[in-house]
């Protein structure tokens, strides 16, 4: 998977970096929504922040600027699914939609405010897709 770009639509912040928090719009994830959380741990294949695989088109209208075709509100961002591990994530394909949604979760079990950092910590990872305003 050397390479491989995800794609989220996010808010973008004063710093031209994605907005960190817990919301669908922004980089993190959101307790038992996103993902199952069980005494305070989230584990592998549960869940995760939601993102597409290539190409971009693949994320949902409302989720899509109209520069890509969509009515959503944010730009799209591009991850390589390479760094995700140096962040104990991974990216697992949507078992329902592999060809169109996928989530990175954790690699193994660990504590929600871990996981929230570590998705969190990949701030930098992330860069703007193609010719957004």
């Amino acid at each position: 998977m050397a390479n491989y770009l995800l794609y989220r639509s996010m808010k973008i912040s004063d710093n031209g970096l994605p907005v960190v928090g817990a919301t669908a719009r922004t980089l993190g994830i959101r307790s038992d929504i996103d993902i199952l959380v069980i005494s305070g741990k989230v584990k592998p294949n549960t869940g995760g922040m939601s993102v597409s695989p290539p190409p971009p088109y693949n994320l949902p209208t409302h989720r899509r600027p109209a520069a890509f075709g969509g009515t959503g509100k944010d730009p799209i961002w591009k991850i390589n699914v390479v760094c995700l591990s140096a962040f104990q994530l991974q990216y697992r394909p949507d078992p329902l939609q592999p060809n169109k949604h996928g989530f990175i979760e954790p690699i193994t079990e660990m504590p929600f405010e871990q996981y929230q950092q570590a998705i969190a910590a990949t701030l930098h990872e992330w860069a703007l897709t193609g010719h957004q305003k």
